[in-house]
C-alpha cells in the first residue's frame, strides 16, 4: 500500500522543524497551568473549609477541557488555511497538478498531514485532562469520547480551512476567511437562531436544526452533560424559544457531528473542485 506522497512530504517537512514541538510544549503548559492552579485553589480552599467538596474537581475538567477545544478553535483553521494558497502564491500548483496526483490526492493528503499533527496535540493533552480522575467524578472512558469528539471537531475546522485556502491565492486572505467561517458557524448560527425567533411559530422547531452545524454548542453540550448539567442544552434551547423533543437533545452530540462531518465531506469536494483545472473539467464532461 503507497502512501500518499503529499503526505508523505507534509510530515517529512513536520519532522525536520522545530514548529510542532514547540506548540505541542506551549499548548500542554498552557493546559497544566490552568489544572493545577484549579487542582490546588480547590485543595487549599478544602484545606481552610470546614467541608470537602470534591464535585468541585469536575469544573476543572471542564475548563481544561473547554481550554483545549478553544485552542483548537485558534490553532486547527491555520494549519490548513495556508495549504493551497501558499502554493498558489510559490507558483507550484500548477506543478503538482501536472503529475500523476489527482486533485482529491493533494487536497487529502494535506488534511491528513494535519489532521496527524492535531492527533499529537490531542494524544499530548490526555494527562492534562486525567488530572481530575486522582479525585473522581470523571471517568476514563468519558475522557476517551471527549477526545474523539476533539478529533472529530478538529476534522471540521481543517475542512474549513482547506477551503478557504482553496478560495483565496494569498495565504493572509486565506487564514482571514477561515477564521471568518469558523466564528460564522460558532457564534452566528446562535446569534442567527435568536434573531429569528421572535418570527418562528410556537412549536416550529426547525431552526434547532442549525446549531448542530454549531462545534461550540455540540463541545459545550457535552461538557456540560459529563460533568452533571444535563439541563445546558435545554436551557438553551428554551432561551431560543425552541422546545425540540427530547430524542433530539438526548441525540444531540451524535447528531451534531454527523451533520458537521457531512458539511465537511461536501467542503473537502468543493476544495477539490476548486483545484481542479477547468480544462481538465470540460474534458471529463464530454467524454
Amino acid at each position: 500500500m503507497s502512501i500518499n506522497p503529499i503526505l508523505k512530504r507534509e510530515i517529512t517537512v513536520q519532522s525536520r522543524g522545530f514548529g510542532l514541538p514547540l506548540m505541542v510544549s506551549g499548548i500542554n503548559m498552557i493546559l497544566f497551568l490552568a489544572a493545577l492552579v484549579g487542582t490546588f485553589g480547590i485543595i487549599t480552599r478544602m484545606k481552610l473549609g470546614t467541608q470537602s467538596d470534591y464535585g468541585a474537581f469536575l469544573l476543572i475538567y471542564a475548563a481544561v477541557a473547554f481550554l483545549v477545544f478553544i485552542l483548537l478553535l485558534f490553532v486547527t483553521p491555520a494549519m490548513t488555511a495556508g495549504s493551497i494558497s501558499m502554493e498558489r502564491s510559490m507558483q507550484t500548483l500548477d506543478l503538482m497538478l501536472t503529475t500523476q496526483l489527482s486533485p482529491f490526492h493533494i487536497i487529502t493528503g494535506k488534511l491528513c498531514a494535519s489532521a496527524w499533527t492535531i492527533c499529537v496535540l490531542l494524544v499530548s493533552a490526555i494527562p492534562a485532562m486525567l488530572l481530575p480522575l486522582l479525585y473522581g467524578g470523571i471517568s476514563v472512558p468519558e475522557v476517551a469520547v471527549m477526545l474523539f469528539v476533539f478529533a472529530a471537531e478538529a476534522i471540521v475546522l481543517l475542512c474549513i480551512g482547506m477551503y478557504a485556502s482553496a478560495l483565496s491565492a494569498h495565504t493572509a486572505r486565506a487564514t482571514a476567511m477561515a477564521y471568518a467561517f469558523v466564528f460564522a458557524v460558532c457564534i452566528g448560527l446562535p446569534v442567527l437562531c435568536l434573531l429569528i425567533s421572535p418570527f418562528v411559530e410556537e412549536g416550529n422547531n426547525y431552526t434547532a436544526y442549525l446549531l448542530l452545524l454549531d462545534p461550540l454548542v455540540c463541545v459545550g453540550s457535552l461538557i456540560a452533560r459529563q460533568t452533571g448539567r444535563d439541563a445546558v442544552l435545554t436551557n438553551i434551547f428554551a432561551y431560543l424559544s425552541l422546545e425540540p423533543e427530547g430524542a433530539f437533545i438526548r441525540y444531540f452530540v451524535p447528531l451534531s457531528l454527523a451533520s458537521q462531518l457531512t458539511g465537511s465531506v461536501f467542503l473537502v469536494m468543493l476544495s477539490v473542485v476548486r483545484i481542479t483545472p477547468k480544462r481538465k473539467i470540460f474534458a471529463e464532461r464530454h467524454l
